[in-house]
């Protein structure tokens, strides 16, 4: 299997385990600095975009905040 298909498998992976997961997008940051580690081939920047993108098939929602809504 290439890096790319690796990488792509990668990510479908963590989008499924994040669909009932309360997140942020700097989940989504952390999640895609992991990922370059081990995937070099691609920058964080474009790591981030793709797992957007795997997260939108998924329906998986995320928050542009770190921080959780209170009552």
């Amino acid at each position: 299997m290439s890096k790319e298909a690796e990488l792509l498998a990668e990510i479908d992976a963590r989008a499924q385990r994040a669909k009932d997961a309360d997140l942020s997008l700097d989940y989504i940051t952390r999640e895609a600095r992991d990922l370059h580690e081990k995937f070099p081939h691609r920058s964080v920047v474009e790591i981030e975009e793709r797992i957007k993108d795997a997260w939108r098939t998924y329906g998986v929602v995320w928050k542009t905040s770190g921080l959780k809504d209170r009552d």
